[in-house]
């Protein structure tokens, strides 16, 4: 693990790391201290988000919008599992290598992105019926059969390569 921290940072990885440790020496060494920085470092950072995703989603939002009416979820109660249903489709549907959603034109994954926007949206904003099926009653079954998938891995070591679509890697 050491070993593969190294290479990243051999790989200029870690770019802003090291320029955020010039600043703070610099600012140790000059007595300066930006109060914004001081402040700002603990609040949400929206850094982190990869913009190119959140821009497309964007997208799957206008539609949803032009549709349905911009912000709908936010006045009219929508349903766990309508947006769990479409969510799957749109999963389902680029796992089965349909990329582009043909009725939009939007790629599937910025579509079940923006389905999980509103739905979460909903849910925090009590807008959401939650009408999920009775729960298990065994609530530990996840962790069962992640137990059975390890005991499978060590029985077959040695995996069989996966069959995958030609030309795709």
């Amino acid at each position: 693990m050491k070993q593969d921290h190294e290479d990243l940072k051999s790989k200029e990885y870690f770019v802003e790391e090291v320029l955020s440790e010039k600043l703070r020496e610099k600012r140790k060494k000059n007595g300066e201290d930006n109060p914004k920085d001081s402040q700002g470092i603990d609040k949400v950072p929206f850094s982190y988000i990869p913009l190119q995703v959140i821009f497309e989603a964007g997208l799957g939002m206008m539609e949803g919008g032009l549709k349905y009416g911009a912000h709908n979820y936010r006045e009219i109660d929508i349903r766990d599992t309508t947006y769990f249903d479409a969510l799957m489709r749109h999963v389902g549907a680029y796992m089965e290598g349909e990329d582009i959603d043909p009725k939009s034109g939007i790629n599937h994954l910025s579509k079940a992105i923006a389905t999980l926007l509103v739905w979460r949206d909903a849910t925090m904003n009590g807008r959401c019926f939650d009408d999920r099926p009775i729960r298990p009653k065994d609530k530990e079954w996840l962790e069962k059969l992640n137990d059975k998938a390890a005991e499978l891995n060590k029985k077959y070591p040695v995996s069989k390569l996966r069959f995958i679509e030609k030309g795709k890697q």
